[in-house]
């Protein structure tokens, strides 16, 4: 066997323990995606799916937040000298209110911490995602 050949078998070793390691931890976090629904209603939760990163969740999800949730969102957003920092520390304070999973207990803060060590824009991605629940969209797909 030549050396690329050899170096090609080691990367498609490795390759498939990540994917097994990955699918295991998705079936995981798919299970709590279906939990969340049920909770909370099949369109009322977000699932914000991150890279994976060996021994973490494969993705977060939000909630739908409140009426006060999402009012404290838009002031923060909307006051004359809000800027681009601003917007970053409102979307930051709705991923922290409406995060469903991880879990919000004390081993849940921990893996979320470690989340968004490995993805440090992952609290940016889940607020507006959750502001994206509580907004209208357009009817693109409407059947008269």
């Amino acid at each position: 066997m030549s050396k690329l050949d050899e170096i090609r078998k080691k990367l498609a070793e490795q390759a498939e323990k990540r994917d097994e390691a990955h699918d295991d931890q998705h079936a995981e976090d798919l299970g709590a995606l279906l939990e969340a629904r049920e909770e909370h209603g099949v369109d009322a939760v977000q699932a914000v799916k991150i890279p994976f990163t060996p021994g973490l969740p494969t993705l977060v999800i939000v909630r739908r937040p409140s009426k006060v949730e999402f009012k404290r969102f838009q002031d923060m957003c909307s006051t004359k000298n809000a800027g681009t920092a601003e917007a970053v520390k409102a979307a930051e304070q709705m991923a922290s209110v409406t995060r469903v999973y991880p879990a919000r207990d004390a081993k849940g803060d921990e893996t979320f911490d470690k989340m968004c060590e490995a993805c440090p824009g992952l609290k940016v991605g889940m607020g507006s995602a959750a502001a994206g629940l509580a907004s209208a969209k357009a009817a693109e797909d409407l059947k008269a």
